[in-house]
């Protein structure tokens, strides 16, 4: 087996080569995955929103006692968070597709490893550990955004959800007397609260997860170069 000019073996060059490129496609495809689940579970919000319904309550009264927005008003609320959303599923997709090409790029460079003479492969290494880095910084800020933006309406979701859950059971043990509207709109309420908490928790714990990923693929480049 041939040595390098520092006397390591060129097998096991291409051997930590090869792992490496594993744990970069492995680590890549996963933000892109995560992104991409982010990215649709956006889109489908506000796709919904574009149609005239508000998944999220957005336009939902604060109590039964309040009117209903008028129709302009409502139009006017849900096309602001409808743009939102689709900003969101642009910014995720393009991270995903991103993530995803580097991870192919990467599984491709693990194939085709030993049969790429070393200085290419040198070369190669490079451009594409400089190519990981970015997607990886990109990854944490928009996993870390994603999960800031939708873990604050998932924690009021949540604590909506509880309060009024609290007030119906108080009704059902007479501890409370609520009126026919009041008791529908508090069911409403808590129904919203629990889809809110339910969607945006798991985009925001989505977020965490590619910002995570991120910082792992920042750090196995890092780890590599220094074994080079």
């Amino acid at each position: 087996m041939s040595m390098s000019a520092f006397g390591v073996e060129h097998g096991e060059i291409y051997k930590a080569g090869r792992e490496h490129d594993r744990q970069m496609s492995n680590t890549l495809a996963g933000v892109g995955g995560t992104s991409a689940a982010v990215g649709v579970g956006s889109r489908t919000v506000g796709h919904l929103e574009g149609k005239g319904k508000d998944p999220m309550g957005f336009t939902l009264r604060e109590s039964h006692k309040m009117k209903p927005m008028v129709p302009a008003h409502r139009a006017r609320v849900l096309e602001i968070n409808r743009a939102a959303h689709f900003k969101q599923s642009r910014y995720a997709g393009g991270l995903a597709a991103g993530s995803l090409a580097l991870a192919g790029a990467y599984k491709v460079k693990q194939k085709k490893r030993e049969k790429a003479a070393l200085s290419k492969g040198r070369k190669t290494d490079i451009a594409a550990d400089t190519a990981a880095v970015g997607t990886g910084g990109a990854a944490i800020a928009g996993g870390g955004y994603a999960a800031h933006a939708l873990g604050v309406p998932a924690y009021a979701g949540a604590v909506t959800a509880q309060a009024m859950d609290h007030n119906l059971r108080s009704v059902k043990n007479k501890k409370m007397r609520m009126g026919a509207k009041e008791l529908a709109h508090t069911k409403n309420l808590r129904k919203t609260g629990l889809r809110i908490a339910g969607v945006k928790g798991a985009g925001s714990l989505a977020g965490v997860g590619v910002a995570g990923l991120g910082g792992k693929a920042i750090y196995d480049v890092a780890t590599q170069k220094k074994k080079r």
